[in-house]
């Protein structure tokens, strides 16, 4: 077993589609709002060969104080792609200090071929977030199927992994989600 820690710093934005921007439509407001998530965050993660737990805890804000607009603001100023500025940020979500912890689990499940290489594996996974930013939970799966696949997080035994891996990769994940501040 192997225990790896991040700490990330994140900006999250959310806006409505273009053609449903604020007071453009008598529905405007069931949109999603314009908002901003600021945030800190630290994350630990337990690695096995077949498995990893992943716990972290994100603490920010929302709201102007996430600086959304000026960001949004400068990204198009400087892009120059986009002829007009954003409108709609006078909308958005107020200010809320927020926090948010979350796990997730994942096992892994391989098929071997006679010669031992694994040519097949199958990782559910199950998570939930709990805060005033976001609660739900998760859960999924990611199929893979290929020649030579090696473990997706367990470096360690990637020194002994063939030189090529080929693989066609699919999956499934839903979520029950409780609240969402966007």
């Amino acid at each position: 077993r192997c225990l790896t820690t991040a700490f990330s710093i994140g900006q999250d934005m959310y806006t409505p589609k273009p053609s449903r921007e604020p007071r453009e439509t008598s529905d405007w407001r069931d949109d999603r709002p314009y908002a901003a998530w600021l945030y800190a965050s630290g994350e630990a993660r337990v690695l096995g060969e077949e498995s990893m737990r992943t716990v972290s805890l994100h603490i920010g804000v929302i709201g102007p104080p996430a600086f959304g607009e000026l960001v949004q603001r400068t990204a198009h100023r400087l892009s120059g792609v986009y002829t007009q500025d954003p409108i709609g940020w006078d909308t958005q979500v107020g200010f809320e200090p927020g926090i948010m912890l979350s796990a997730r689990s994942v096992r892994r499940f391989v098929g071997r071929t006679p010669s031992g290489r694994a040519g097949v594996d199958f990782a559910p996974q199950i998570g939930a977030s709990f805060g005033n930013v976001l609660t739900e939970a998760e859960g999924g799966f990611q199929l893979r199927a290929g020649t030579n696949l090696s473990s997706p997080w367990w470096t360690s035994g990637w020194s002994g992994r063939a030189p090529v891996e080929l693989y066609v990769l699919g999956g499934v994940r839903g979520a029950a989600v409780a609240h969402n501040i966007t």
